[in-house]
């Protein structure tokens, strides 16, 4: 099998799209994400079935297509009884890097770990940020991430700075330096999380 029946299969393109979901729900202005990003990225309220309740973000694999939405949490109380993401039971999270689709520098990626990091970046003007959706990096997403990039590529790490972000880093560093040209960036002495940066913090590191 090639490549790409392989991802089908193991994460095939949705069959239908989110019909009427919110994009003015009160956590995007708590969070500072702006109409534009919410239109750029498809997101929205959802209130009803199997992501009631939650802000829906589409997935797309590598290739744009969409595989899945993942359902956010609005509030403490929410993320306490039922956690704060919520993903279909058949979704393999591993297979896939969020954002991989909108890459438009051939050579260069900046490394996240969560989808709200991706948002404030795009915020930003920053380009070629992708998530991990979490704080490990499987080994398919290593693949994803060196076949995307090829020999030449530099990657940027920008992850969360508490004990898992940094964890994270190392791990990468590791796999990944082997392959790619890497940057680790700390950005514990400026924020706990990428999207609680500053702009201008945001650009000296990025620098």
């Amino acid at each position: 099998k090639g490549e790409k029946e392989q991802s089908e299969a193991i994460n095939p393109p949705l069959t239908f799209q989110l019909k009427n979901i919110d994009p003015d729900h009160g956590f995007f202005k708590e969070r500072g994400i702006l109409p534009a990003t919410i239109e750029h990225f498809g997101l929205g309220y959802c209130s009803k079935g199997m992501m009631k309740d939650r802000i829906v973000i589409p997935i797309h694999d590598h290739q744009g297509q969409l595989v899945a939405y993942c359902g956010r949490a609005v509030n403490d109380d929410q993320v306490e009884k039922e956690g704060k993401y919520k993903l279909p039971p058949n979704f393999v999270k591993s297979e896939v890097v969020y954002n991989l689709h909108h890459q438009k520098d051939p050579d260069r990626l900046i490394l996240v770990e969560s989808f709200l990091s991706v948002f404030q970046l795009h915020q930003n003007d920053v380009e070629n940020m992708v998530a991990l959706m979490g704080s490990s990096m499987s080994e398919q997403q290593e693949e994803l991430i060196v076949n995307t990039l090829g020999i030449n590529g530099k990657v940027i790490l920008l992850f969360d700075g508490d004990e898992d972000g940094q964890k994270c880093t190392r791990d990468c560093l590791i796999r990944l330096s082997k392959k790619l040209f890497l940057k680790a960036v700390d950005i514990a002495p400026y924020a706990k999380k990428p999207h609680r940066l500053d702009p201008e913090a945001m650009k000296k590191l990025l620098s």
